[in-house]
């Protein structure tokens, strides 16, 4: 598990979330099996947010997240996975 901080903003009043999150890399495409059978296409990385804090440690429900933010912490979460 990884955590970040997020700056974001709830009924337009900002709020440092503490976000919780997993990171799981994708895999590269195979185009032949050692074999000679057809290999498979790869896969994209994916991050799963786990939870979203406050600073005070409760819990932000998803529906008091628009989906603007939620899709600026997902941003987040890539950039932090690759560093």
């Amino acid at each position: 598990m990884r955590t970040i901080e997020v700056e974001i903003e709830i009924d337009d009043e900002p709020l440092m979330a503490i976000v919780d999150y997993e990171y799981y890399p994708g895999e590269p495409e195979v185009w032949t099996l050692s074999n000679g059978d057809p290999g498979h296409p790869g896969s994209g990385a994916e991050c799963e947010v786990l939870s979203i804090q406050d600073e005070f440690g409760n819990t932000i429900p998803d529906d008091k997240i628009s989906s603007k933010w939620q899709d600026i912490i997902i941003e987040k979460c890539y950039a932090d996975s690759e560093r």
